[in-house]
Order: C-alpha cells, then structure tokens, then sequence
C-alpha cells in the first residue's frame, strides 16, 4: 500500500528504506500503490509489472434494480424473508463475541494457516480498532463478519477481513457486501473499495510487454485454481 505520512518527506525516507534493506540484503517489492509512486520507484531503480486493478463500486449510484443485479436482488429478498438481519457493532467487542468471531473465523479457514501478505488476519487487537459488519441467522446468531476500514475521509471505504461459518448459506457474503454498500452511501461514500482484483485487465494488448501477457494467460487460464 502508499506510505503514510508527508508526501514532502517520502523520496527520501523511500532511498533511506532501500539502503537499509540493501545492508539486510533484502530485495524490496511494493505492492498496491499508485501512478505517482510507481513512477517515483522507477526512477530509483526499480522495474514495475501491472498485477490488477482496484475494484471500486459507485455507491451513490449503485442500485440492485434491473436485470444485471438480479440475482442479487433474489437473494436479497430471500434474506430478509427469511429472516438474515444485518447489524454493525462497534468496539470495543466483549470476550464473548471475540470467540464468535473466532469460531467462525476457524470454521472459514478449515484448518490451514493465514495469509495475511495483502489481505487481513484474525487478530484481535487489530479487530478492535474499527466497527464490525455482521450478518445474523434467523436464530439471531453471527454467521458472518467482515471489519470495516475506515480512510480518514467521505470519499472511499472498505473492508479488510472477511468471514463466514462453514454452515452458512451460500451467498451470506455479498448479502454483507451489498448491505455495506447501501451503508455506505448512506453515510455519504462515494465509492466502496473492493480491493486488488488479481490480474483484471492485465496483458490484453497485443503490444503488451511479456510478463503482463503471461499474467494475461494465468488469469485467462488458471483462475479457477487461485
């Protein structure tokens, strides 16, 4: 992601990270970052490769009528016939939802370790530093949670880590997407960022340079795999 801090400031502190890194002999990689810094990157050395694009929904205008989102809209209605409600609580969170979301963060994960180089991971502290969006059964049970991320402005949010148990319908993931999007422009976001979407939009042009176009072929070809 961007560094944080004053913009005045970051071409330095990116050469003095390089020269430590250099001591450590490590190699660095940035990743997720924009025009400007890619540029910046290149002008100190560095080679750059397009992975994806973010993926941001206009929640102003973002609406569930008409053909292209109804299978949406069903499963919306399904939800809420049936009896899903959706809620946002706030931290701190007691030791009891704490081992809700634990258990269903288990559930999602099936026994195999967290990967947590770009994406979120179950950590309770870090849980505990912004609100949390759930989505309850009709029992009035949690069976999904996704934290949300808050930018320091009005213009975009997100979310970071996604969960949901193993006996929760399927679809209980966007019914919290599409929930967060309609808080969303409720609360007056222009856009919900949905994040990195891998190799989107990488390597279409025949001029493209090689390694895009072999990323290009991966998505085309080995998405179902990742």
């Amino acid at each position: 992601g961007e560094p944080v801090g004053n913009k005045a400031k970051i071409p330095a502190a990116i050469q003095d990270f390089m020269t430590e890194a250099d001591k450590q002999g490590y190699h660095l990689v940035f990743y997720e970052i924009n025009e400007d810094l890619t540029m910046l990157l290149h002008e100190n050395g560095f080679d750059f490769i397009k992975f994806g694009e973010d993926g941001l929904v206009d929640v102003q205008n973002f609406t569930l009528a008409g053909k292209r989102h109804r299978g949406e809209r069903a499963l919306m209605n399904k939800f809420n016939r049936e009896g899903y409600q959706f809620e946002i609580l706030q931290p701190p969170f007691s030791r009891k939802q704490f081992l809700t979301f634990k258990a269903i963060s288990d559930s999602w994960l099936h026994g195999e370790a967290e990967k947590g180089f770009s994406l979120g991971f179950f950590d309770p502290f870090y849980l505990n530093q912004a609100p949390i969006a759930v989505m309850r059964d009709p029992q009035g049970e949690i069976i999904s949670f996704a934290n949300l991320m808050p930018t320091g402005g009005k213009k975009t949010t997100s979310i970071d880590l996604m969960r949901s148990s193993e006996d929760a319908p399927s679809g209980i993931m966007d019914g919290v997407l599409v929930n967060l999007y309609q808080q969303a422009k409720t609360d007056g976001y222009q856009y919900f960022d949905l994040g990195m979407s891998p190799m989107s939009n990488v390597g279409t042009s025949r001029f493209s340079f090689t390694d895009e176009r072999i990323v290009h072929l991966i998505y085309q070809y080995g998405y179902k795999f990742y």
